[in-house]
């Protein structure tokens, strides 16, 4: 019934690659129960993704209220690939929205633009991870990443 492991374990998937971490030797450190659940400091190593990790944090508690919904009211269960899909899809909702806000930006107030900018690559666009850049176009991957693996 919970989920919560696998979507934890995805999550930190998720903040790896945009960390741009290597997961080829194994083992590597798997993020604590205070980290996921009340948002305790990362690593540091990764403390530089601290705002990334909230939202991503974020994401997964969403999906996991929302799974539970359905679970509670509609007596359906997600399996782990659909609850991984889910959490992919808030987090890009979320990256969008953020290159959403530094476009308005640029065309309202170009100082502001490029700051927000800046923000939007040192969250989401570190690495090729949710999307690539290709001049001022934006291409998003809608496929998610493999939990667990990496390149």
């Amino acid at each position: 019934m919970c989920g919560g492991p696998s979507c934890w374990e995805f999550a930190g998937t998720v903040l790896d690659l945009l960390a741009g971490i290597s997961r080829t030797n194994m083992p590597w450190p798997r993020l604590t129960w205070e980290q996921c659940l009340l948002g305790m400091d990362l690593p540091a190593h990764l403390l530089g993704f601290q705002r990334t990790w909230s939202l991503l944090r974020g994401s997964v508690l969403w999906v996991l209220w929302l799974r539970r919904d359905a679970q509670v009211f509609q007596n359906a269960t997600w399996p782990t690939p659909q609850l991984e899909s889910s959490i992919w899809d808030a987090v890009l909702d979320l990256a969008r929205m953020a290159s959403d806000r530094s476009i308005s930006l640029s065309r309202q107030q170009p100082q502001a633009g490029q700051k927000a900018r800046l923000a939007l690559c040192r969250c989401w666009a570190s690495t090729a991870t949710l999307c690539s850049h290709q001049g001022d176009s934006i291409h998003w991957n809608y496929i998610r990443p493999v939990c667990g693996v990496f390149r």
